[in-house]
């Protein structure tokens, strides 16, 4: 399964690559809503990081972890 779309743009929100997502980032990359984001991350079922009690994932654990299933 590939998850390159030549119909949806997953790049972030700005024009640089930031190296490290936020949950909006996220949403876009995963087409979720924020919601699932932050119940996924209470439940402790994606990897996450906490910086200044903002949540933050860094995309080449979140594309193992959806390789992973």
């Amino acid at each position: 399964m590939s998850f390159e779309s030549n119909s949806y743009d997953f790049s972030p929100r700005t024009e640089e690559k930031p190296q490290i997502w936020d949950v909006e980032d996220l949403s876009r990359y995963l087409r979720c809503s924020k919601g699932h984001i932050y119940n996924l991350v209470s439940k402790e079922k994606i990897p996450f990081k906490k910086v200044g009690g903002l949540l933050r994932f860094i995309p080449l654990e979140i594309q193992n972890w959806v390789l992973e299933g």
